[in-house]
């Protein structure tokens, strides 16, 4: 967002931003940031926050989930393979090679209240742990 142009572009754009230094302007940038978006608007959240260094998955961060339940949004698991190997954290450079994206059955949050926030994000979790294959693409 600091970024000029760029991050007024990415704003024009509708895109979320989320200061993970403090956890309540985090909290106010995605509940405005969804505020932003025009009705039937799907959000991509990822949810471990960035990629971690070993490629393993690692806990995941609960504002996505929190405002799935709060907004009554389904979520929709995703996995993806493969992608540490094209792009390794740190890196700017691109190796050539495939990327498996798996998705997963939807989640709906119609019956889950912030009381329950914990379960889901560990169904989620084990959703996508299940379709992880960090040896993508096995050789």
């Amino acid at each position: 967002m600091k970024v000029p142009l760029f991050g007024h572009a990415l704003y024009l754009s509708r895109n979320i931003f989320i200061d993970r230094s403090d956890k309540k302007t985090s909290v106010r940038g995605i509940r405005e940031g969804m505020n932003r978006l025009p009705p039937g608007a799907s959000t991509l959240f990822f949810a471990e926050g960035t990629r971690s260094r070993d490629g393993m998955i690692q806990e995941f961060k609960k504002g996505g989930f929190a405002t799935a339940i709060e907004r009554g949004l389904p979520i929709l698991p995703v996995t993806i393979n493969g992608s540490r190997k094209v792009l390794p954290k740190g890196s700017i450079v691109f190796n050539p090679g495939p990327i498996e994206v798996v998705v997963g059955d939807p989640i709906e949050t119609g019956n889950y209240t912030t009381d329950r926030l914990g379960e889901l994000v560990n169904k989620t979790r084990d959703i996508i742990i299940s379709n992880f294959n960090p040896d993508y693409p096995e050789k």
